[in-house]
């Protein structure tokens, strides 16, 4: 149902979330590509605490004003200035709250969640690389996901997306990884990332950010006043990143899917946002 227009800072995969295989591709290449992590690193906490802390995940709140009151910790602000309000981790997820995410510093153990992710490297092959961090400061931002030293592979992301979506998938080592994953917690985080697209990170009027081509042709010509919400169930996780050894630009990531098909998209000069808005139309076509 989609055309070929698409921007040229877009590059996208659209894969089964039963077999990996790819649908379709702006390059057949993209899967071996390496991106900063960004907000979906969120996703990694979210699954730690889902499997390892199942009460910080069912019982821990956090109050976002916009601005952190915590010396030691990073980042200053939130990505919104004027605060998420009170939320609980699947609200947190589904809003992308840095300073939800980065009070966790000192609740989890920084030791125990490197060693999950590098069980979650070593079983699924995630290709997660998380840098050194020396203190509560740098556990903060990695937390957040403002520390863009965290890279994964796109082809990791594509497991993740099976890992995380709403499939049965036909890899033995996903479904026996999602065998120790508590039906509560699994329930909730499912729940998390379909409430992004519905009224997330994913959702809302489509605000201007970066050239204006990257949002030409998205969702029809209302698109800077409507909310974009897909009539179809859509899920998935956003991510605004700063990549570049010369010159840093901000790329926009999503990965998500329906119920049978998985996305990632990757904007060059866009955010996260803008991301999802364009796998929801080359998923299901414009509004």
């Amino acid at each position: 149902p989609v055309s070929d227009e698409t921007p040229p800072n877009l590059s996208f995969m659209i894969f089964s979330l039963s077999t990996g295989e790819t649908l379709r591709a702006s390059f057949p290449s993209l899967r071996y590509r390496r991106v900063p992590a960004g907000s979906l690193i969120k996703l990694f906490v979210a699954l730690y605490c889902g499997i390892k802390r199942e009460d910080l995940l069912r019982d821990y709140r956090y109050t976002c004003t916009g601005k952190n009151s915590v010396p030691e910790t990073e980042p200053k602000r939130c990505w919104t200035p004027r605060g998420h309000g009170p939320l609980d981790l699947p609200g947190a997820l589904r809003d992308s709250c840095n300073l939800y995410f980065a009070s966790l510093h000192d609740k989890i153990s920084r030791k125990d969640f490197f060693d999950f992710c590098r069980d979650l490297n070593t079983r699924l092959g995630l290709n997660l690389r998380l840098p050194p961090i020396n203190d509560n400061t740098e556990f903060s931002r990695l937390l957040s996901g403002t520390d863009f030293r965290a890279t994964v592979s796109i082809q990791g992301l594509i497991t993740l997306a099976r890992l995380a979506g709403p499939v049965q998938t036909a890899a033995d080592s996903i479904e026996r990884y999602r065998f120790g994953i508590p039906p509560a917690s699994r329930k909730l985080l499912t729940g998390a990332l379909y409430e992004t697209v519905r009224s997330g990170t994913a959702a809302g009027p489509l605000h201007p950010f970066g050239p204006e081509e990257n949002r030409r042709g998205l969702a029809g010509k209302n698109a800077e006043k409507s909310g974009g919400a897909p009539t179809a169930p859509l899920w998935g996780k956003t991510s605004t990143v700063l990549s570049g050894t010369n010159t840093c630009l901000s790329y926009g990531l999503f990965i998500g899917g329906d119920e049978e098909r998985g996305i990632i998209t990757l904007l060059r000069r866009g955010n996260g946002h803008t991301a999802a808005r364009w796998a929801v139309r080359l998923l299901h076509g414009p509004d």
